[in-house]
């Protein structure tokens, strides 16, 4: 305990009791008559004043004096202590500063197993604490138990999130990463042997791949070339098994290690500094913890720890807590507020040279400020590497284990698992090797591989990959003087195992040469031989990819097809699209190629891809070659000028034969190289194919990295084809095929410019095309437009006369009816345009008989409602039909052409398929046409029914022939039909005759659906435009020379002058009844 005293003059006391550790009491005593005691002033101010100091004390001392005193406790995790340098103290630390900004108080509750967590935290929440800080991990569960049940309680729990979140817990977690990144940067910087580890607890704990993986990449920022040891273990309180992890990293060279385990990782830690090597501690200070304050004499070698800043994030929610401002969830506590660290060297600081000082603080300022991000999931701790590089873009990769050394002469070849494998090349101290590494992509490991029977040492060899599990290995050279093999081998993925599988017969023995594997077979090419000679041929042999069984070689001599194709060594191979790819080299001239030959096993063909004047590779040897299945991926290489080296991408589409340089998107690339080794690995997390490029040499040494660069998606483009012998067309790649050709009959379709195939003739469809056809479509689209205006013109003139007794009489709405139909019937010209589709060929089975149906129902309607209603009125007796009525038989005449046309689709669904033009001619043509199997069934099934609505309509037109023509249109629509049964009666026989002259049935068939529709139109539109336009009745107008006459005594009428008026009939300006009569049959009411 401390106390202040404070006396002055006014007689004011302030104690103030302090613990150090528990509790902080405020008293404040003031005694106000002393101070007004010695007051210079006169009494007449002394009242005034002293009510004055009275109202302040009221005012402001004494809420001060009640306000809420905070109190916070600490629960450490079983064992814990809030002095032994973990968690637990650095909680307390920041607990005891939150309390000193408030004036609170902070309890600990201490506990010595799991079973004590309830009863203390049930004691808390009775003591009324206003936040209870629970540290670690295992507290989680009962925590999240204790919110539950004390739900008006805050809790805050370290290390810790809750998904989904609890409303009265705040989980603090930490950036992990952040901080094992910045122990990576120093590890990378004091390396000596260029190796470095990490041991973690179990990986499924997501701040143990955090530390580890932030780690790597903190070792891969200052150190390109180091190689990176990992190992998780299931106990963090086996002090031997962290012996024997740090052990084996020791044997395999690791200098520095970093901890993430536990206690069991701290040991690893011990072993490594007692050892003499770097070690990092984790979570907390373990110069501190581990250490014993610097006590064990190892404590030289602790370059630091990865630390969590527990005091900042408590302080930071306990600040909350006092401001009433806590909100509930998960905090992220990172580099950028002070979230995470490296704790102090202490006594390794001899160690923290300028540099290391200087690049951990600028790559913590880096962190804060955002501009470096680790690469790892803040979740998880996953590396998210595979997400960091878009299309284009250029990633170096540092795995996990001991990296091969740098070389070059190597093969580096990829299986679809992501598992690449790298055999041989020359080392440092051009050093041969025949060293098996295996790459996971997807893990990002490297793994040395100790196979039975391994071959002898070789360079400058080919090796492809067969099936999932083998790999073949052709030729190279043994010694470096060119001492060179014809051996095969192969592996076994599965048994780890080489075998010998060399055979008399093959190829002789060479280095430089270029391998590719397609549907079972190597094949091997080129190269050059032990007396030095540049050779050209070609051979295969076959590898099965179920056993890796072989057959013997077999020498290929391809169709060159007038092609001078050189011999070549120092070349690249890939193979896709059916098609082997060989690409560059050095020819047996010395000049350096950039020819691109394709090899095509299916006719054994091998020509020289004509590239014209598209943008191609450069001339270059030594260059690697990566394909998939339709794509080919090309690296670096060695230029024609002396140092010249190229670290370009280029992409070249196999399917459609075409080269596109891939330009990156980022300013970081690898350098100049050849005698490198590529290959693809398939990213299953982003469906993206990356390219893998693996050591080379440049201009100053051989190299051991590993580069990806992220491929975009292959775009193919397809194009339509007609195949004149299957009478069929087909969609294929753009480019695969020609455009056309006269021995298959197989043409593009953009070779149809007249609607016509021409298997025998292709100048008359690609080069001599008539336009005549072109000629016919733009001259109907022009005449259907005239006859939509002409629509457009009768349906405004009916709308702005709409009461006038013409379009009264003749139903107007079943005039817009006909005109609608007619619009439809110019529509059905443009169905018939153009080549025809499937889909094309289903709209025009529907569109014509519509388009007919709705424009002649509606006259059938009205006549019948003309011949009905006088049939009743020659009888006296009254008959009524609406408008809905009579709409209900159109509606009835539509369905059956509707039935007609859905059994049509659905039973025998016209296509567009290909049909003999003439079989007479000397030349045959074939054209597309809609057909089907019961095509022309259902085509005389429509064609009787509209027969049988024209039959219909005469029929009707000569019943009404003597009705007055005052509301019967019979003449017109007499007309109308007439007209259809000409075109039909005319066309028909003729479209039977030149089925297979696609022009001429086009023009046909434009020219009587444009006739019938147009003199339909007149017929029906016309009279009445010239009847309005004489502004008479259409009484007046359809009988100029009489009137009808009635008598009051039967049913006789006679003409009567016009000047001597019936008894009916009233003056001209008088009404006249008749009209009534004729509006009211016209208008659908009663007759």
């Amino acid at each position: 305990h401390t106390q202040q005293l404070t006396l002055n003059n006014s007689h004011s006391t302030t104690h103030t009791h302090t613990h150090t550790q528990q509790n902080t009491h405020t008293y404040t005593h003031i005694h106000t008559p002393c101070i007004l005691r010695n007051l210079p002033m006169t009494s007449a101010f002394r009242k005034p004043f002293a009510y004055l100091l009275l109202g302040f004390f009221l005012a402001v001392v004494l809420p001060a004096s009640a306000v809420h005193a905070q109190r916070f406790a600490i629960v450490p995790n079983a064992g814990g202590t809030v002095t032994d340098g973990t968690f637990n103290q650095f909680a307390y630390e920041g607990a005891l500063r939150a309390a000193s900004a408030v004036g609170g108080t902070v309890l600990v509750r201490e506990s010595t197993s799991d079973a004590e967590y309830v009863p203390i935290i049930e004691e808390l929440v009775a003591s009324d604490v206003d936040c209870i800080v629970t540290v670690g991990f295992l507290l989680a569960d009962v925590t999240a138990q204790q919110s539950a049940l004390f739900p008006e309680q805050l809790f805050a729990i370290v290390d810790v999130s809750y998904n989904p979140e609890l409303q009265n817990v705040a989980g603090v977690v930490f950036r992990e990463d952040q901080a094992g990144y910045l122990t990576g940067v120093i590890a990378g910087l004091v390396s000596e042997s260029k190796v470095v580890a990490c041991i973690g607890g179990p990986e499924f704990i997501p701040p143990i791949p955090k530390y580890c993986n932030g780690f790597r990449e903190g070792v891969k920022s200052t150190c390109k070339e180091c190689s990176f040891l990992v190992e998780y273990v299931n106990d963090f309180f086996d002090d031997a098994l962290g012996q024997s992890v740090a052990q084996r990293f020791m044997a395999l060279g690791a200098d520095v290690i970093q901890s993430a385990a536990g206690p069991t990782g701290s040991a690893a830690v011990l072993t490594f500094t007692r050892a003499g090597l770097w070690g990092f501690g984790v979570d907390q200070d373990e110069w501190v913890s581990t250490y014993g304050s610097g006590s064990e004499a190892s404590s030289r070698f602790l370059l630091g720890s990865a630390v969590k800043r527990v005091d900042v994030a408590v302080e930071s929610i306990l600040l909350e807590v006092a401001a009433d401002a806590f909100l509930p969830g998960t905090r992220l506590f990172d580099a950028a507020i002070n979230g995470i660290g490296v704790a102090p060297c202490h006594d390794s600081c001899e160690f923290y040279t300028e540099e290391v000082v200087t690049r951990e603080a600028d790559a913590f300022a880096r962190l804060q400020d955002g501009v470096t991000a680790t690469g790892i999931d803040g979740g998880n701790g996953a590396l998210t590497f595979y997400t960091r590089p878009s299309d284009d873009q250029w990633f170096e990769m540092l795995a996990i284990g001991l990296r091969p050394s740098a070389r070059s002469g190597h093969s580096f070849t990829g299986f679809p698992d992501g598992v690449a494998l790298l055999f041989g090349g020359t080392t440092s101290g051009n050093l041969i090797t025949n060293s098996l590494y295996a790459y996971d992509y997807a893990a990002q490991t490297w793994t040395l591989l100790t196979p039975s029977g391994a071959p002898t040492p070789r360079t400058r060899h080919t090796a492809v990959a067969v099936g999932e599990r083998y790999l073949a290995v052709f030729g190279g050279d043994l010694s470096g003087d060119a001492t060179l093999t014809d051996e095969l081998w192969v592996y076994d993925r599965a048994e780890n195992a080489w075998q010998s599988r060399s055979s008399a017969g093959g190829p002789a023995a060479r280095q430089q040469h270029a391998a590719a594997y397609l549907d079972g077979r190597m094949y091997v090419y080129g190269g050059q031989l032990s007396n030095f000679a540049v050779t050209g041929d070609l051979w295969a042999i076959d590898v099965d990819a179920s056993s890796g069984s072989v057959s013997s070689w077999q020498q290929i001599r391809p169709e060159l097809d007038g092609a001078v194709i050189e011999a070549r060594r120092q070349h690249s191979a890939a193979a896709a699209a059916g098609r082997i790819f060989f690409f560059g080299g050095e020819l047996a001239s010395t000049e350096i190629s950039d020819e691109l030959i394709i090899y095509d096993p299916a006719d054994q063909t091998m020509v020289v891809f004509e590239k014209g004047s598209s943008p191609a590779p450069l001339e270059r040897r030594d260059a690697s070659l990566a394909s998939n299945e339709n794509g080919l991926y090309l690296f670096g290489g060695i230029g024609v000028a002396a140092g010249q080296l190229f670290n370009d991408v280029w992409e070249f589409n196999a399917v459609q034969l075409s080269w596109q340089q891939r330009v990156p998107a980022t300013a970081v690339e690898p350098t100049g190289r050849g005698l490198h080794s590529a290959t693809l690995a398939y990213d299953h997390n982003l469906n993206r194919t990356r390219l893998l490029v693996y050591g080379g040499q440049d201009l100053v040494e051989r190299s051991r990295q590993v580069w990806q660069f992220s491929i975009p998606d292959l775009v193919i483009t397809y194009q339509e084809y007609i195949d004149c012998g299957a009478r069929e067309t087909f969609l294929a790649p753009a480019g695969s095929l020609p455009s056309f050709d006269f021995s298959a009959g197989i043409f593009a379709i953009e070779y149809q410019c007249d609607g016509n195939v021409d298997c025998d003739n292709v100048y008359d469809e690609g080069f001599n095309c008539s336009p005549s056809t072109s000629g016919v479509y733009v001259a109907f689209a022009v005449l259907a437009f005239c006859g939509v205006l002409m629509l457009i013109g009768f349906a405004v003139h009916l709308i702005l006369h709409w009461s006038h007794p013409v379009y009264v009489h003749a139903s107007r709405w079943f005039v817009l009816l006909s005109l609608f139909g007619s619009l439809l019937g110019y529509g059905c010209i443009f169905t018939f345009f153009g080549q025809p589709t499937d889909a094309q060929c289903i709209v025009q089975i529907w569109f014509l008989p519509l388009s007919f149906t709705v424009m002649l129902a509606p006259l059938l309607a009205k006549t019948f409602r003309v011949v009905y209603i006088m049939r009743k009125v020659k009888t006296f007796r009254l008959a009524k039909i609406t408008n809905i009525e009579l709409l209900g038989w159109v509606c009835g005449l539509l369905l059956i052409n509707i039935i007609i046309c859905s059994i049509w689709t659905g039973v025998s669904t016209p296509q567009a398929q290909l049909s003999l033009e003439s079989e007479k001619e000397l030349l045959p043509k074939y054209h597309l046409k809609c057909n089907s199997d019961h095509n022309e069934v259902f085509i005389w099934l429509s064609l009787g029914y509209a027969i049988a609505m024209l039959v219909a309509g005469l029929i009707l037109a000569f019943l009404a022939r003597n009705v007055s023509s005052a509301f019967n249109e019979s003449k017109w629509i007499s007309f109308a039909i007439y007209n259809f049964c000409f075109i039909g009666a005319v066309i028909i026989p003729i479209m039977i005759l030149l089925d297979n002259d696609q022009a001429a049935r086009l023009i046909l068939q434009s020219i009587a659906i444009f006739v019938a529709v147009t003199g339909f139109v007149l017929l029906l539109c016309v009279p009445k435009i010239m009847a309005v336009w004489n502004n008479e009745t259409a009484s007046g107008f359809f009988t100029s020379a009489t009137r009808v006459r009635a008598t009051t005594t039967g049913t006789t009428t006679s003409a009567t002058p016009r000047n001597q008026p019936s008894k009916l009939e009233t003056t001209e300006d008088s009404e006249n009844p008749l009209d009534k009569v004729v509006s009211a049959i016209f208008d659908g009411d009663e007759a």
